[in-house]
C-alpha cells in the first residue's frame, strides 16, 4: 500500500509551533496491522503445534477428577485413572472439526418418530434395528444419544458413540424438532431449557422395551439437555416419570451458555472461535429458511431482525427469546445453564469436558464434589465433543471410552 508523501515548508518560528502543536501522526493503516496480527497469530499456532507435540511425545496426563467420597467416586477414580494421548498436532478447534466430520462406517438408522402434545416431531433412529428387535434379549440396555447445537443423529460425534455401543446394547440417537430431515409440525423451536421432548422420546422408548434399562449420553447443547432432565425427574415436574434412568454423561456441557456466547460474540476474526460461532449461526440461519412458513406464526418472531443475526447472543435474543417468552436473553441463559441444576442430580452422571474447550470457561467442580452422584473428568485437551486420540484422528474417541466404561460400571453396580 502505497501512501502520499507530503513535505510541510515553514518560513517562521510561527509555522514550525502550529507544526509540533498539530498532535501525533495517524495511526499505522488497518491492512497493516491485520496483517502484523496474522503473522503474530501463524507464530503462535506454530508454537502451540511444537508444544502439542512435545506433549503427545514425552507423556500424556492423567485427567483430573473432581468427585466426593463415595462408591461412585472411587469407582470412577479405578477405572477412568488412564492417560489421555491427544492426536498430536490438533489443537482445539481442529480436534474440534474433526470430532464433527469424521464418520462410523456403515451406520444405518432405523427411524422412528414420536408425536408431541403440540403436535410437533422428534426422530428416534435406532442403531442397527434389526438387533435391537430380534437379536438382543429383553433387558439389553438402552442408550439414548442427544446431539448438539444444529446438528442431528447424523453429526460424526454421535454415530461413533452409537458404533461404540454397538455390541449388546440399543443406542438410539434422538433428533430435535426440525433438526437434520425432520419437519417443524408446531411453532415452537428445541432450546436448552425445555425437557419435555426427551421425557417424550423416553416415555416412547420404555413403551418399547419395558424390561430395558434406560442409559443417556449427550453432547453440548444435548449434555445441557441431559443435566436438566436429571435434575427435572427429581423435582417432580414432569408428568408421568416413567422409570427413571441408570446412569448419565455429560460430555462437553455449557455449564455457562450466556459466558460461553458472550466470549464468542467478542471474538477477533482472527481467532478460530469466531469462525466456528459464524458456522453456527449459518446453520441456524438454514434452520430458520427451512421452517419459515412453520415460524411466522409466532406472532413475536420478527423475521428481518433474526436474518442481521451474526452471533449467537443475537440468534437467541431474536429467535429463542421470542418463541419461549422471555424478554431478555439474559433470563434465558440464566434458566439454560447447568451449573444450578448438578445440586439436584440423583442419577450417576459423569461429565467430560476439557479446559482448551472455546465453549467453556468456569467449571462446576465444587458443585460435583458435593453431589455423591456426580463426577467431573477434566483434561488439558481435547476442543469441543471431540478428545480425539491417538496418531491418526480416525478411531474411537477418549470420550467414547470413557463413555462405554462409565456406563457400563454403573449398570455393574446397580445389578450387585
Amino acid at each position: 500500500m502505497f501512501c502520499e508523501r507530503v513535505n510541510v515548508i515553514t518560513c517562521d518560528d510561527e509555522a514550525l509551533s502550529r507544526e509540533k502543536s498539530a498532535g501525533p501522526r495517524p495511526a499505522p493503516c488497518s491492512l497493516v496491522s491485520r496483517v502484523l496480527s496474522w503473522i503474530r497469530w501463524c507464530l503462535e499456532w506454530d508454537t502451540q503445534c511444537v508444544l502439542e507435540l512435545s506433549d503427545y511425545i514425552l507423556g500424556a496426563r492423567v485427567p483430573s477428577l473432581y468427585c466426593a467420597n463415595g462408591i461412585i467416586g472411587e469407582l470412577t477414580k479405578d477405572l477412568l485413572s488412564r492417560k489421555y494421548w491427544p492426536t498430536p498436532l490438533l489443537g482445539s478447534s481442529l480436534q474440534s472439526f474433526f470430532a464433527y466430520v469424521r464418520r462410523a462406517p456403515n451406520v444405518q438408522y432405523h427411524r422412528m418418530l414420536v408425536r408431541l402434545k403440540d403436535g410437533g416431531l422428534v426422530g428416534l433412529d435406532w442403531y442397527k434395528w434389526q438387533d435391537c428387535t430380534k437379536r438382543l434379549p429383553p433387558k439389553a440396555p438402552v442408550l439414548l444419544v442427544m446431539h448438539g447445537i444444529t446438528g442431528s443423529s447424523q453429526a460424526g460425534y454421535a454415530t461413533c458413540l452409537c458404533a461404540a455401543f454397538s455390541e449388546g446394547w440399543r443406542p438410539v440417537a434422538m433428533t430435535y424438532r426440525g433438526c437434520g430431515d425432520l419437519p417443524l409440525e408446531a411453532p415452537m423451536v428445541y432450546s436448552a431449557v425445555d425437557t419435555s421432548d426427551i421425557h417424550a422420546a423416553v416415555l416412547h422408548i420404555q413403551r418399547i422395551f419395558p424390561e430395558a434399562p434406560l442409559l443417556l449420553a449427550g453432547f453440548s447443547l444435548g449434555a445441557m439437555l441431559v443435566t436438566k432432565y436429571l435434575a427435572d425427574i427429581e423435582s417432580g415436574s414432569l408428568q408421568s416419570a416413567g422409570t427413571k434412568p441408570v446412569a448419565a454423561v455429560a460430555l462437553s456441557s455449557l455449564f455457562d451458555i450466556g459466558a460461553a456466547w458472550k466470549r464468542l460474540a467478542s471474538a477477533s476474526w482472527l481467532d478460530p472461535v469466531y469462525w466456528i460461532q459464524s458456522a453456527v449461526v449459518f446453520r441456524w440461519m438454514l434452520y430458520v429458511r427451512r421452517h419459515e412458513k412453520m415460524l411466522s406464526r409466532i406472532g413475536a418472531f420478527d423475521k428481518k431482525a433474526f436474518f442481521k443475526s451474526t452471533t449467537m447472543v443475537a440468534v437467541d435474543q431474536t429467535l429463542t427469546c421470542k418463541v419461549l417468552g422471555y424478554h431478555e436473553v439474559d433470563e434465558y441463559y440464566r434458566d439454560a445453564s447447568s451449573f444450578q441444576y448438578i445440586q439436584h442430580i440423583r442419577t450417576p452422571c459423569l461429565f467430560i469436558v476439557s479446559t482448551d474447550d472455546p465453549f467453556v470457561r468456569d467449571l462446576p467442580i465444587e458443585e460435583c464434589r458435593k453431589n455423591q452422584r456426580t463426577v467431573l473428568l477434566v483434561t488439558r485437551h481435547g476442543g469441543h465433543c471431540a478428545h480425539l486420540q491417538g496418531l491418526l484422528p480416525f478411531g474411537r474417541s477418549y470420550i467414547d471410552d470413557c463413555t462405554v466404561i462409565f456406563l457400563k460400571a454403573m449398570l455393574d453396580e446397580k445389578a450387585s
